[in-house]
């Protein structure tokens, strides 16, 4: 199911869990790649990670729907890369 057909549906706690899932992967991805990434890139993953620090919230831990529950290791990755650019709720 995608994120729109779960809104059309009016299932906004499944889009919002597809989407926090969505940004976690790519948190995750990204914290992999910027080591061997040039300076600049580096500091634009930082500049990044600064910002979803400030607002993150740790939602996926507690979704309980259709989708099952989210892998608890990555979230304690998330969590931890998350940490080292800013306080994380």
């Amino acid at each position: 199911m995608t994120v729109l057909r779960c809104i059309d549906a009016g299932q906004v706690g499944d889009a919002e869990f597809l989407l926090r899932v969505r940004q976690a992967g790519d948190i995750l991805v990204i914290n992999d790649l910027v080591s061997s990434a040039p300076e600049s890139s580096r500091r634009t993953a930082t500049n990044l990670f600064k910002m979803i620090a400030a607002n993150y919230v740790d939602r996926l831990s507690t979704y309980h729907g259709k989708f099952g529950n989210a892998d608890t290791n990555s979230i304690a990755q998330v969590k931890s890369i998350l940490e080292k650019y800013g306080s994380v709720k």
